[in-house]
């Protein structure tokens, strides 16, 4: 029986134009991106954003614009989760019901960047190691979800 290397975490995909997208090309007011997954402790998911996501993600947080997270040390409905974050009562109920539809009904960790329309299409970015899976981006005010999955 052969052994199996292990495989290598890579930096995320560039566009062809060779440009690697920063926090800031992706801001836009009213809209929110949310990302969903599993992390023992919120030092654990804080490490992670610092060091691995801008890997996985292709971009690197601003720290002056850093989303707001929050582990839980177990599964929750997404919805509960969701509550407690900053302008909740605009998305939790909303969110959590689309990604019922898609098959997403609890998670252990939540993050949340505001202002902010992540679109891995436009920078042909993909996740496929990721602690964290993008859910999609919402807009706060017209109460429409619109997942780039």
């Amino acid at each position: 029986m052969s052994k199996k290397k292990p495989l290598k975490r890579t930096a995320a995909s560039k566009k062809t134009t060779g440009h690697r997208p920063t926090h800031n090309d992706f801001r836009q007011g009213g809209v929110i991106s949310i990302f969903l997954g599993s992390f023992e402790s919120e030092e654990e998911l804080d490490e992670y954003l610092s060091e691995t996501f801008p890997i996985d993600f292709g971009f690197e947080i601003n720290p002056k614009d850093a989303p707001e997270a929050h582990v839980s040390s177990d599964l929750m409905f997404i919805e509960d989760l969701l509550q407690g974050f900053s302008m909740s009562e605009e998305f939790a109920t909303t969110v959590a019901r689309a990604l019922a539809k898609a098959g997403w009904h609890s998670s252990e960790a939540a993050v949340v960047f505001y202002n902010f329309s992540y679109n891995p299409k436009a920078y042909n970015l993909y996740n496929a190691w990721g602690e964290l899976t993008f859910m999609g981006t919402y807009l706060l005010k017209e109460k429409i979800w619109t997942p780039f999955l």
